[in-house]
């Protein structure tokens, strides 16, 4: 029931009462419609209009899907743009990514590129161009058909190799190659020894290696006349003058005095120099003086070495021979003329005998100014 339908049953009000319940009465209802209105509007935000509280909320975000917003936004963000600077950027990073790739080199093009030496799109391990686009030359190992002989590589000029240091197997140095390579061999295949009767196998002297006491004699300074000293002394002369008189007759291989000093370094003993062979020791009149190596250590030697380089016989043997040298092949440590230096009869040296008894390399000592002969042996 409304207060107006009150106020019709109930006894009449005085005025002044009367009024101030009526003016109550509007009041609610001006409250009443305005709570409609804000309520029926608040969907809908208040439109632009002048002054701070209405710009406020009327502020909204720009809309970038319409392509009006502002291009220092649109540069800045670089977003969402359908700019014609932006869509060409974009197309030139893609053009040069493109180009680097197909840039690379390729071997086997036909373009020569980037490091390779040479590209004809032939790339073979025989031809002018080999595998990696590298030029084939001598001393690679592939032999360049029709240009190069052969090609060994590294072995290329190496003693044994059939190829020589210029790719060619004409300069090439190896048993069989008809030339005696006097550092490696004594003979070519086939050959046969003019004072023994021994074949040539395997570019050595089948079994066979010559000793024979020099047809000269010496001083304690290892000098003598006809044969010159190079500027060497001492053991080095010796085996010099050796050399010498084996040259003269040709025979093949390296040469060594029997002889030894007492200075104590890796020459001083003359086994360490003559070295060693399996094979036999033989005088150039074919007269054996041991089996091998070391049989004629530990027995000395079969016969007397007394034949000279030329075949013949020392005139006087038992000859002298300068030594200071055990069977054995080493150091006596006794006189040895101050390492085969001095020719004074202040200074001596020790000598053996050309025998197959036991003095034939320990006999004795005598001064340096004697002249004795030497024993000279092939080298193992």
């Amino acid at each position: 029931m409304d207060i107006l339908t009150i106020f019709a049953h109930h006894r009449p009000m005085p005025s002044t009462l009367r009024i101030l319940v009526l003016a109550s009465i509007s009041l609610v209802g001006c409250k009443e419609d305005t709570e409609d209105d804000s309520a029926s509007d608040s969907s809908n935000p208040p439109t632009s209009t002048a002054g701070p509280e209405t710009e406020t909320f009327g502020e909204t975000e720009p809309d970038l899907s319409t392509g009006s917003t502002d291009p220092d936004m649109t540069e800045t963000t670089g977003t969402g743009s359908t700019s014609g600077d932006t869509t060409d950027a974009d197309t030139s990073t893609t053009d040069e990514t493109t180009d680097d790739t197909s840039s690379e080199p390729m071997c086997n093009n036909g373009i020569v590129e980037g490091d390779e030496e040479c590209d004809d799109m032939m790339v073979s391990f025989n031809g002018p161009c080999i595998p990696g686009c590298l030029e084939n030359v001598c001393g690679d190992g592939h032999q360049y058909i029709g240009v190069e002989g052969c090609d060994e590589g590294e072995q290329n000029g190496v003693y044994g190799s059939q190829c020589g240091f210029d790719c060619t197997k004409e300069t090439a140095e190896f048993c069989g190659d008809e030339v005696v390579q006097e550092e490696y061999e004594d003979c070519e295949p086939g050959e046969l020894h003019d004072d023994f009767e021994v074949k040539c196998i395997g570019c050595k002297w089948a079994g066979f290696r010559v000793v024979f006491v020099t047809s000269l004699t010496f001083d304690g300074a290892m000098n003598t006349e006809g044969l010159s000293n190079d500027g060497k002394s001492g053991l080095a002369r010796a085996d010099l003058h050796c050399q010498q008189l084996a040259d003269t007759q040709e025979f093949p291989g390296v040469f060594h005095a029997w002889l030894s000093d007492n200075n104590g370094n890796e020459n001083s003993n003359a086994a360490d120099r003559i070295g060693g062979s399996n094979d036999e020791y033989r005088m150039p009149n074919g007269g054996l003086v041991a089996t091998s190596w070391s049989a004629l250590l530990e027995n000395g030697p079969a016969n007397a070495i007394e034949y000279t380089e030329v075949g013949e016989l020392v005139a006087d043997p038992p000859a002298r021979v300068w030594s200071n040298t055990t069977p054995n092949g080493e150091s006596l440590g006794a006189a040895d003329c101050l390492g085969w230096t001095a020719s004074s009869q202040v200074d001596g040296g020790s000598f053996g005998r050309t025998g197959a008894d036991s003095q034939w390399t320990d006999a004795g000592a005598s001064w340096c100014s004697f002249e004795y002969r030497l024993y000279c042996f092939q080298g193992g």
